[in-house]
């Protein structure tokens, strides 16, 4: 009887427990564009810049979630400003690409919501590469113009740098599984005791669906 009564129970939790653990997660992926808005030091080397992202949220409650961004500029330097008397007889090529990830606090589900929208904010950390390659030594200031040492020869550098990055947005509700996003984020960069700032406005298309597990 106790056997029996054992082998009940086992049944009854290999029953119930498939049932009880299903988490359902809501995924949205996006993929978009924007300005890049170069500040300080920075702004005074480079100008307004295309952005290019793509986007992954899980949303693990209506309200919160987690966040992973990969963002791409091809940066628009001013030769004129290094070189004022013969720019043309030079060339800056400079890009930058982040690597993002940190958490999400939203109004509620981009499928579950009844409104036309839905605001969010998110606070990620992670990485800046920035590669730059010229034919003459920079020697500006500010993360983007740093003097890297660069020969007078056709040479490129990189270097990376820790970020942190605060960023607000609102999706529009463009049918029951799509949205339009507009953001606007900051990217603040680490590096060699000082502090650089560059701010984002970006557009991008999401589309949103339950995941199962």
């Amino acid at each position: 009887m106790k056997t029996l009564l054992t082998a009940v129970g086992v049944a009854l939790v290999i029953g119930v427990l498939p049932a009880s653990a299903e988490m359902t997660l809501e995924g949205i992926g996006e993929v978009g564009g924007g300005i890049f808005f170069p500040t300080g030091a920075d702004g005074d080397a480079s100008g307004t810049s295309p952005a290019l992202h793509l986007n992954a949220v899980v949303g693990f409650s209506p309200h919160w979630g987690m966040e992973v961004e990969y963002g791409w500029v091809p940066i628009q330097m001013k030769t004129e400003a290094f070189f004022p008397a013969t720019p043309d007889a030079f060339h800056i090529d400079a890009s930058q690409k982040t690597a993002l990830a940190g958490f999400r606090v939203t109004s509620g589900h981009l499928l579950d919501a009844s409104g036309p929208v839905v605001g969010y904010g998110s606070l990620r950390a992670g990485f800046a590469r920035l590669k730059i390659e010229t034919n003459d030594v920079l020697g500006g200031d500010g993360w983007i113009a740093r003097d890297r040492s660069l020969p007078s020869v056709q040479s490129a550098a990189s270097e990376v740098g820790f970020v942190l990055s605060p960023k607000a947005g609102v999706m529009f509700r463009l049918g029951e599984r799509s949205a339009l996003d507009i953001a606007l984020q900051q990217v603040s960069i680490f590096d060699q005791g000082e502090v650089n700032s560059h701010v984002y406005l970006t557009v991008s298309f999401a589309m949103a669906a339950w995941q199962r597990f």
